[in-house]
């Protein structure tokens, strides 16, 4: 319903420029219109890809967390367990 009247508040703006200014300053506001919307998606489509980037980024940072965990899990354990019948290790 909002899109129904966003198009028709869009038509009487450019009916009102035809009116005012003429078929060509109409023209030349629809034209800039249009590049507008046409931005605006580019830009939103820019947004979501970057969002995408930043979730990638996020799971990353927290495998490398995990392993970094890991690590300190497998050395803890080898100091306990192997260490002591290796003293020259």
């Amino acid at each position: 319903m909002a899109t129904s009247n966003s198009r028709s508040s869009k038509k009487n703006i450019f009916n009102f420029c035809v009116c005012v200014f003429g078929s060509q300053a109409a023209a030349g506001l629809k034209q800039q219109l249009e590049e507008e919307a046409a931005a605006r998606r580019e830009e939103a489509e820019r947004v979501a890809q970057l969002e995408g980037y930043k979730q990638q980024l996020e799971e990353l940072l927290e495998q490398e967390r995990q392993a970094k965990k890991d690590e300190e899990i497998v050395r803890n354990l080898q100091a306990k367990y192997v260490l002591p019948f290796y003293p020259g290790i």
